[in-house]
């Protein structure tokens, strides 16, 4: 049964963990956005879109500055202690977030947004580092399927209840009490998970924060047994923060309903993926291989081709066809990007995993600034935005050949 496993004694700790941490960053992100976009620059339009920009980026920076560090320490602590020390300081800075509220501090809020995003960025190579050392290897495809797919529902409950509670009555009280108390709870669930064997032997930091992500990355990708899945994953998580950030765009300019269609859509994605990554343990049996890949990859393609092709006829509604391709991108996602993580996790170093996944994370960084850089770029030039998620969906095994090509066999 799938929910002994989730219950299990290894298990339900960490996940717990990883899906309240991931719930708490966009509960608070998001509620600061809508802060930001009504409050602080509520007759500004210009300065509201700087203002969400800066939120975005101060977020996702520290994934550069601190992964190489984050991974040295994920190989050299016992990776449950890090883990409560990492949720310590989740609630710590919960606290500073819920003075910034009460105060209406725009600075400390943003300080706020950059230290959980160090907090992320520190937690993202131990999260991924302890799983094969939790779970044998035939639950590792399981383990992944349930954090992937609970990741992408945490983003999307999270992101909407921030928003929602901040727009409500007494919104910034609330919020506050909220993201203290996930954090509490998240803190709580980490010191059940059981703690682990030190696998290497402690390390002088590195100071020169670019050099050691520069050479964290490039050792990471000069691994012939890791490159493919770190750029199968990379592709992954830039495609899905690609919809996920265009289709309140596309609901705006393409469909009547507005933003009422917003969350229907957000949420059937969601949904996708979780359904494709417990798909893919149905099919795989928990044997760690890549046959559901390019299945996964070919209804990426497909779901985009469609939902392009779609996009030209629409009318008052949403179309039901519509939240069917939606639905098929996201599920093909699912299916594509389990087996590339679990062994990732699987063919990773014993004794350097933690750097090893750092260096996917840096990746995931540089590609999802890369995709949104390039999204922004074809939007500009005049392809509307269905058109737009249509041809960076289409893309997927195109990519995947080029990257899986020394894994195929001969």
């Amino acid at each position: 049964m799938p929910f002994q496993f989730l219950i299990s004694r290894r298990f339900w700790p960490y996940f717990t963990v990883q899906t309240l941490g991931a719930f708490n960053d966009n509960f608070y992100r998001n509620a600061l956005i809508l802060l930001a976009a009504f409050h602080f620059a509520a007759d500004d339009t210009r300065m509201a879109a700087w203002l969400i920009a800066a939120c975005s980026a101060l977020f996702i920076l520290p994934f550069f500055l601190f992964s190489a560090t984050a991974g040295r320490l994920a190989d050299t602590l016992d990776k449950a202690r890090l883990i409560r020390w990492l949720k310590w300081s989740e609630l710590l800075i919960m606290l500073a977030a819920a003075l910034g509220f009460w105060l209406m501090n725009l600075w400390l809020l943003l300080i706020v947004l950059f230290c959980m995003g160090s907090q992320s960025a520190f937690f993202g190579p131990v999260k991924y580092a302890i799983l094969p050392v939790l779970l044998p290897k035939d639950s590792l495809l399981k383990g992944n399927a349930w954090v992937e797919g609970a990741t992408f529902i945490a983003i999307l409950t999270g992101t909407l209840i921030g928003g929602w509670l901040m727009l409500s009555a007494y919104g910034r009280e609330v919020v506050s009490v909220g993201c203290v108390l996930v954090s509490a709870l998240g803190l709580w669930a980490s010191y059940r998970i059981p703690s682990t064997v030190i696998e290497n032997a402690p390390q002088a930091l590195r100071y020169n924060i670019l050099a050691d992500t520069f050479s964290t990355l490039t050792a990471g990708l000069r691994e012939a047994a890791l490159r493919p899945h770190m750029l199968a994953v990379a592709w992954f998580w830039a495609l899905g923060t690609a919809y996920v950030a265009n289709l309140p765009l596309f609901a705006k300019s393409m469909l009547a309903g507005g933003s009422d269609a917003v969350p229907l859509l957000l949420a059937t994605f969601t949904i996708g993926v979780a359904v494709g990554s417990g798909l893919c343990v149905w099919i795989q049996r928990g044997q760690l291989s890549l046959r559901t890949v390019w299945p996964g990859a070919a209804l990426i393609a497909a779901g985009a081709t469609d939902f392009a092709f779609t996009s030209m006829h629409l009318g008052e509604s949403l179309p039901v066809r519509l939240l069917v391709d939606l639905f098929l991108i996201a599920m093909g996602a699912g299916l594509y990007v389990v087996p590339h993580y679990s062994l990732l996790q699987h063919r990773s170093s014993k004794g350097e995993r933690g750097r090893q996944l750092a260096a996917s994370n840096i990746l995931n960084a540089l590609c999802m600034v890369g995709m949104s850089v390039l999204g922004g770029a074809l939007l500009h030039h005049g392809l509307n935005v269905a058109y737009t998620l249509a041809l960076l969906g289409a893309l997927t095994p195109v990519w995947l050949f080029f990257v899986q090509k020394p894994l195929l066999p001969s």
